[in-house]
């Protein structure tokens, strides 16, 4: 779509987001790992829009610092006036809009909406030569959307709350995304009022003002979960387990075994190797790599920075951070390896754990290759540790070791 004449693109992130019930704005909620307004915003740039104008109102210093360091190019922010409603936030944004020609609006709390989706809005939009294009959903229990009400060629959007019993029977729901034709929306939003159960401006009413006069298209997505917004915890639930079987199924197409995807929890921008084994039960977080013919889990927790190579193993209930685990090393079971780097061939036995913090910072251990670390060892760091290395049982790491040596801490057993 580079080139096109859909120059702008109106993110509304400005709601406050009561349902949520948290002292974190909505849009800052993670999905997979990535923040809800990260994923609007990452999606926005697929269009190579000239200027994103981001609208904000609730804790608006937090969420527009958040966004700044993301280094997103072409963004403006406006801070939405203290009258209420999308099309008060619309008519706020056109104000600092310098291409008046068309404009996409994205409901920010829609951490799913693709590139693809939107791009087809824009075809149809232009094949229609049409002044407004809805983004529209069949959804089975349509409560708390604004419904698709059409009349002919026209149409209009109900709110669910000012719904007829008769409208709060239809599927067809609005996803609060549209492609609007700048001119027209000009000529109608001073119409907008506040005649309505909650007293706001609804952007959903110039629909039926431009419907009157021209021509209003609306796309289908047929995938719900695609376009739908976030207003509660539990909608959040399920858009993530939605995107987690997605991400599962992404890398089981790739040549991965995922034993069970539903109970495994893979955040985007995962690296998974051919051949690999992931069991049960496993968190892998962003920023994590793992190499082929390797095995996860069941009931491990891999944070960002993790690495491990071919043919390596990360077993039940260990968590790592921050590590590289070489070629064929394996850290079988209960252990904790955060900021570390491991060898190759090398065990670490059951129970140990690399104690990195000191109560003021982190620090980094290093493991050589073929090493045999044994169970409930503790590795005080910083430390380097070199090859073909042995610790015995309950072993507390205070000082380097070097290559070949054998360390153990004296506990004797005492009859009592």
């Amino acid at each position: 779509m580079r080139g096109s004449v859909v120059d702008n693109v109106i993110i509304l992130a400005a709601g406050e987001g009561t349902r949520m019930k948290s002292s974190t704005p909505k849009v800052l909620h993670k999905l997979c790992g990535k923040e809800i307004i990260q994923r609007v915003l990452e999606t926005a740039t697929e269009l190579n829009p000239k200027t994103i104008v981001v609208v904000l109102k609730h804790e608006m210093q937090k969420v527009q610092s958040f966004i700044e360091a993301l280094n997103i190019p072409n963004i403006k922010f406006v801070e939405q006036s203290d009258i209420m409603g999308t099309g008060q936030a619309v008519k706020d944004a056109l104000q600092v809009i310098d291409n008046k020609t068309y404009t996409y609006v994205i409901a920010g709390d829609t951490p799913l909406i693709s590139g693809a989706v939107l791009k087809k809005m824009f075809e149809a939009h232009k094949d229609a030569r049409a002044k407004a294009t809805i983004l529209t959903t069949q959804i089975q229990n349509p409560t708390g959307f604004g419904r698709i009400v059409r009349d002919g060629k026209k149409l209009k959007i109900v709110e669910q709350t000012d719904a007829s019993k008769s409208e709060l029977e239809i599927k067809e729901v609005n996803t609060s995304n549209y492609i609007f034709d700048i001119p027209t929306v000009l000529e109608f939003i001073n119409n907008l009022d506040t005649n309505n159960s909650k007293r706001e401006v609804y952007l959903t009413d110039i629909i039926e003002f431009i419907s009157n006069e021209s021509t209003v298209e609306t796309v289908e997505a047929q995938n719900p979960a695609e376009v739908l917004g976030v207003n509660n915890r539990v909608q959040l639930a399920e858009l993530s387990a939605y995107k987690y079987f997605e991400n599962a199924k992404a890398h089981m197409l790739n040549g991965v075994t995922i034993v069970d995807p539903k109970a495994t929890y893979i955040d985007d921008n995962v690296l998974i190797g051919q051949d690999a084994t992931i069991l049960p039960g496993c968190v892998i977080s962003s920023d994590v790599q793992i190499g082929k013919g390797a095995t996860v889990g069941p009931y491990s927790y891999l944070r960002p920075g993790t690495n491990l190579g071919d043919g390596g193993k990360i077993g039940a209930f260990v968590e790592t951070k921050n590590a590289k685990i070489g070629k064929g090393s394996k850290v079988p079971h209960l252990s904790y390896v955060g900021d570390a780097q491991i060898g190759e061939n090398t065990n670490i036995g059951a129970g140990s754990i690399f104690a990195n913090y000191d109560g003021k910072n982190k620090h980094q251990t290093l493991v050589g290759s073929n090493c045999k670390i044994g169970s409930d060892t503790v590795i005080v760091a910083p430390k380097k540790i070199g090859n073909n290395v042995y610790t015995g049982a309950g072993t507390v790491v205070l000082e380097d070791i070097k290559d070949g040596e054998k360390v153990v801490s004296q506990n004797k057993n005492r009859k009592i």
